[in-house]
């Protein structure tokens, strides 16, 4: 029987028509599920369909609006188990990448990122054309001003040990849209392991994550990002915490 050792915490804005459906597939089907923690950041029925599963899901609400980051950084403090990923309430991406990944973890890497651009990927159904490109070029000014190589920064599915998760939860700043690429950002400074693996996916026509025309608010989050982390950091911190308080997206 495997070891159950591994938490996945789910970000849930209004999802009571996907939660129940994600919930049941990781219960049902993934022997090393733990826990699921499911941080709630709407006002529909997603809390009282996620507390209806019983102890194996772990329902946290926070007074105030968290965004995405804020609801995942809540999810890695609260996790325990020795693995931790977060994963989006849509099941864009199946349970059984969910346990695969997981399972890579421990083995010389430190976090794992479900990509949707390695030729290994299996994409059933893709985004509009106009977000895979604004996405090709949110990856590559992430190189030439991060030096992240990861392609896809933005897809929902990370895993990560614990000892890395609660370093990050220390670091990480960022709530919104850039908060997957200042997660890898400072796991690269943390000299973890990260490696990008190809992973099964599925576009939900329904996601509320409107991209291209949020890329030059995300240019500037991610030069600030740079900047904050220079000789300078001290003049910077201002202008890095006013450009994310203006950057308000889940």
């Amino acid at each position: 029987m495997s070891e159950r050792d591994v938490t996945v915490i789910i970000p849930a804005y209004n999802e009571e028509d996907r939660i129940g459906k994600t919930l049941r597939d990781l219960i049902d089907n993934m022997d090393t599920l733990a826990r699921v923690i499911v941080v709630v950041d709407g006002n529909d029925r997603t809390e009282e369909i996620a507390r209806s599963f019983g102890p194996m899901v772990q329902v946290y609400r926070d007074a105030k609006r968290l965004g995405k980051g804020g609801a995942v950084l809540k999810g890695l403090e609260l996790a325990e188990t020795e693995k931790i990923c977060f994963t989006d309430a849509d099941g864009s991406t199946p349970w059984y990448e969910v346990k695969r990944l997981t399972d890579m973890l421990g083995r010389g890497m430190e976090m794992i990122v479900g990509s949707r651009w390695m030729r290994d990927s299996r994409v059933k159904k893709k985004e509009p054309l106009l977000n895979i490109i604004a996405g090709r070029m949110f990856h590559y000014l992430n190189f030439l001003i991060l030096g992240i190589r990861v392609k896809d920064t933005q897809c929902g599915m990370k895993c990560m040990t614990r000892d890395l998760a609660k370093e990050l939860v220390k670091r990480v700043a960022v709530r919104d849209r850039t908060f997957d690429v200042s997660l890898i950002y400072n796991a690269m400074l943390l000299g973890a392991t990260v490696r990008e693996v190809g992973i099964e996916w599925t576009h939900d026509e329904n996601t509320r994550m409107p991209i291209l025309h949020a890329v030059p608010f995300m240019l500037a989050a991610i030069v600030a990002m740079r900047l904050s982390h220079g000789r300078r950091s001290e003049r910077i911190g201002p202008l890095l915490m006013r450009v994310y308080r203006n950057f308000r997206f889940y």
